[in-house]
């Protein structure tokens, strides 16, 4: 995997709560907007296993622990909805993933009445209400996506010299290259890299 790899594609794992299985599936999902469309969220989920099955799988696990972001699926139609998320979230605490960033969905929200509605909103403010069935909420959700996974990324409008090519390489191994050009006095490019290394190029910004 290349420099540029690592600094632009997302590792974003789905976790969630369903038939007594543990399952966490890794997607990669790069970082610019334009791949973060709705039909790209493909959801599976998970439930809680006893700790000696939790110890025997925890290198597949160990995929949500070194993702990017957690998306975190919850039924909510279910009538233990706070125990859904306990579950998930010890299961994750097992396996050192607590500390990863989580967006909060509750699913099915179609099938939920006005009261249901605002207990689960007052109970759980920042998450994002969907439905995989109507669509509602995922637009929200695919910028709740996008904001948490593009925060640590800046665009820069670089003019690089021609005897400078060893930075234009580094844009394109190091970041996404948006748009590129040449004029008589070298390259013109705009690229997104990431914030740590942003300071390479700032003699060339422009």
């Amino acid at each position: 995997m290349t420099r540029r790899t690592l600094a632009l594609i997302a590792l974003l794992s789905l976790v969630g709560c369903r038939d007594r299985t543990e399952v966490v599936e890794r997607v990669q999902i790069d970082r610019a907007p334009k791949a973060l469309a709705p039909e790209r969220l493909r959801v599976e989920v998970v439930r809680r296993l006893p700790h000696g099955l939790v110890q025997a799988f925890r290198s597949t696990l160990q995929e949500a622990a070194d993702a990017d972001l957690l998306l975190h699926l919850v039924d909510a139609t279910d009538p233990d909805v706070p125990g859904q998320i306990e579950a998930v979230r010890e299961v994750l605490a097992e396996i050192d993933a607590d500390g990863v960033p989580e967006i909060l969905a509750l699913n099915k929200v179609d099938a939920l009445d006005e009261g249901q509605r605002k207990r689960l909103a007052n109970l759980y403010p920042d998450a994002v209400f969907v439905s995989a069935l109507t669509g509602e909420g995922l637009d929200e959700l695919v910028e709740a996506i996008t904001n948490a996974l593009t925060a640590g990324l800046v665009t820069l409008s670089l003019a690089i010299p021609y005897d400078r090519g060893d930075l234009v390489a580094a844009a394109h191994e190091l970041g996404e290259v948006i748009t590129e050009k040449h004029d008589e006095d070298g390259t013109v490019l705009d690229v997104r890299v990431p914030v740590a290394v942003a300071s390479r190029f700032e003699p060339y910004r422009r």
